[in-house]
C-alpha cells in the first residue's frame, strides 16, 4: 500500500447482499440468499483489487456477518478494511440514540464472531447525527464517513467525507432518481460516460492544496459489464496516480489525527458545491 501523501483518495465499497433489499424494497424475504449480484460480483472485484495491488474500504451491512461471513473474511483477508454500515442499512439519522446505540452493538458483536474488527462507520444515508461521535467512541470506533466537504477531527473522532458526485449509485440507481434530477439535471440513468468524467475528476490534485476525496462504488451496481469494465480502468489508472496515494479510510482516519497541518490544508480548499444533498435512498 502506498503511503499517505498530500493527495488521497479513499476507494470505498457500500453495501453487500441482500441486507439493503430487505430494509427498503418489498418482495426481498422470498429470494435466495446467497444469489445476490453482490456475492456473484465480489471474487471478480476482489481479484482485480489483487492484481492492481490497491486496498479498499468496505462498508458492510452488519447482518452480513451472518449471512455472508466467509465474503466479510476473504475481505479482510485480502488486505482490505471492513467496517460498518448499519445492520440492515436502516437510515441512521431516522434512529433513536438507543436505537443507534443497538446497531453498533451487535454489528460489532457480529462481525467479533468472525475475528473482525471495525474501525468506522458511513452511516447510511450519509447523515452523522450529534450523538454519533460520543457513540463510535464508545465501540472504540476511530472515524465516520458522511455526506461532506471537509476532513475534520475532534477529541473522539475523525470524519473523512464523501460527496455524491463520486457515488456510482447516483448515476446508476433507479431510487435516486429525484436525486439525478437535482445534481444531475435529468433523472433518468446516466450515461457511463458522466461516471467516467466524475471519475477522471478525482485524479486530478492541484499542486498548491492537499485534496481528500472518497469514491464510492456498490458491488451490484458493478454486475453490468460497462460499469465493471470503467472499475477497472479507473482503479488501474488510480494504482498507477503519481500525483497522490490511494489508502484505506482508516489509513486516512490516522494520517488527519496525526497531521493537523494537512488536515487545516484541506479546510482551505475550497469545496465542490451541490453535492452534499441528503438522498433518501442511500
Amino acid at each position: 500500500m502506498t503511503a499517505p501523501s498530500t493527495h488521497m483518495v479513499s476507494l470505498t465499497f457500500d453495501n453487500f447482499g441482500e441486507a439493503f433489499d430487505l430494509q427498503n424494497r418489498d418482495g426481498s424475504e422470498n429470494q435466495t440468499f446467497g444469489a445476490h449480484p453482490s456475492a456473484s460480483v465480489l471474487p471478480e472485484i476482489l481479484d482485480h483489487l489483487d492484481a492492481t495491488e490497491l486496498k479498499a474500504t468496505f462498508f458492510v451491512e452488519g447482518w452480513n456477518a451472518e449471512h455472508y461471513g466467509p465474503s466479510l473474511m476473504d475481505m479482510a483477508r485480502r488486505g482490505h478494511e471492513v467496517s460498518l454500515h448499519g445492520w440492515r442499512h436502516e437510515d441512521w439519522a431516522n434512529q433513536t440514540e438507543a436505537g443507534r446505540h443497538l446497531i453498533l452493538e451487535d454489528c460489532v458483536e457480529a462481525f467479533g464472531t468472525l475475528g473482525l474488527t471495525p474501525s468506522g462507520l458511513r452511516p447510511p444515508g450519509g447523515v452523522s447525527t450529534s450523538d454519533t461521535a460520543a457513540l463510535l467512541a464508545e465501540f472504540d470506533l476511530s472515524y465516520v464517513s458522511p455526506l461532506g466537504h471537509t476532513v475534520d477531527v475532534t477529541t473522539n473522532q475523525v470524519s473523512l467525507p464523501f460527496q455524491w458526485t463520486h457515488v456510482d449509485a447516483l448515476y446508476f440507481e433507479p431510487l435516486l432518481a429525484k436525486g439525478r434530477a437535482r445534481l444531475l439535471g435529468r433523472s433518468v440513468l446516466a450515461e457511463i460516460s458522466a461516471w467516467d468524467a466524475a471519475l477522471e475528476s478525482l485524479l486530478y490534485a492541484r499542486a498548491n492544496a492537499a485534496t481528500y476525496r472518497t469514491v464510492v462504488f456498490h458491488p451490484y451496481l458493478l454486475a453490468e459489464k460497462r460499469r465493471m469494465h470503467t472499475f477497472k480502468t479507473f482503479t488501474q489508472r488510480l494504482a498507477e496516480w503519481t500525483q497522490g496515494s490511494c489508502v484505506p479510510c482508516r489509513v486516512a482516519a490516522d494520517h488527519a489525527r496525526s497531521n493537523p497541518d494537512w488536515v487545516a490544508e484541506l479546510r482551505r480548499t475550497p469545496p465542490a458545491m451541490g453535492s452534499d444533498e441528503l438522498l433518501t435512498a442511500f
